[in-house]
């Protein structure tokens, strides 16, 4: 695609549809988006020109992304650049000085943000090797959660990840991945057609830039994350040395509510007995996180419950 030719795309239904898409399908709209505006935007070919007039010039702000939601129910792929980040801000409303220390400067997203703001958000997490009932906790964990009309939020690893967000997806509900990896790198590289359909009709969020080499430490910042955007923490099945436990005193720093399955209690592992000393939830069964959860919080921003 040439430089001059990046094309804007969203589900507004702009009536102006060029070649290429379905007429028929009013969701998809493309505009033109002239080389040079697009060089002021700071936006790579690759990228997809974030304003719906792309001669506006303007860079990302919280009245841009407004303007846009109020236009558009759904649209994909609106990603911000280093030149003109989208900060945490921006997508979650203000934060406190205690979630700020941990927020990153800035955040990348594809999909629907308006994820961030309307429902409440519970994160699903735990090993990338479940047993068969941890895979199975998990599934009715997400499946419950869905039909309390509560997001799903995950990380897109294997195991119960997986499970959290595949689940949520073939309940109706919505998931929100958040990624250890720049938005344009799917790991595991076996669930690029989940991270697909989760940037087209959800949202995937990353703080890494297109081209971040991937490290390990980068999976518990992704964790950090996770517990800043939602309002509460499951951890279904986890071992001693779980990369899981870097969200779990997250969410517990955050003052966001955090939930044990009594089966992972039930285990004796150390940094478990200490969260629950420290105020993590132990849950009897899956209908007792719904009990526990104020479905009817304010949603006008993040903070604890």
């Amino acid at each position: 695609m040439a430089a001059s030719r990046l094309f804007a795309i969203s589900h507004c239904g702009h009536p102006r549809v060029r070649h290429g898409y379905p007429r028929s399908d009013r969701r998809f709209a493309a505009l033109t988006c002239q080389g040079g505006t697009c060089r002021q935007l700071g936006l790579a070919t690759s990228q997809i020109c974030f304003q719906p007039e792309c001669n506006d010039s303007r860079a990302l702000t919280a009245n841009g992304l407004e303007k846009l939601q109020s236009s558009c129910l759904h649209y994909t792929a609106c990603m911000a650049t280093v030149a003109h980040p989208i900060t945490p801000e921006v997508l979650l409303g203000p934060l406190n000085d205690v979630e700020r220390h941990n927020a990153p400067d800035r955040l990348f997203f594809a999909g629907d943000p308006s994820l961030l703001k309307l429902r409440v958000r519970v994160a699903v997490v735990g090993t990338r090797r479940p047993s068969p009932e941890g895979h199975a906790r998990a599934r009715r964990v997400a499946s419950l959660l869905v039909r309390n009309d509560v997001v799903v939020a995950s990380g897109l690893a294997r195991g119960v990840d997986t499970a959290a967000h595949s689940t949520a997806i073939a309940a109706g509900g919505r998931t929100i991945a958040v990624l250890g990896t720049p938005l344009d790198r799917v790991y595991p590289a076996e669930n690029r057609g989940l991270l697909e359909q989760i940037t087209r009709d959800h949202l995937a969020i990353s703080q890494f830039t297109s081209g971040t080499d991937t490290q390990r430490f980068h999976f518990i910042l992704r964790n950090r994350l996770m517990a800043l955007i939602t309002h509460g923490t499951v951890i279904v099945e986890a071992g001693e040395r779980s990369g899981t436990q870097s969200q779990a005193w997250e969410a517990l720093r955050l003052g966001r509510q955090l939930f044990v399955m009594r089966s992972l209690a039930e285990r004796n592992l150390s940094w478990v007995n200490k969260v629950i000393e420290y105020g993590a939830h132990v849950l009897a069964d899956e209908q007792d996180l719904i009990e526990r959860l104020p479905l009817d919080a304010d949603l006008d921003s993040v903070v604890a419950f």
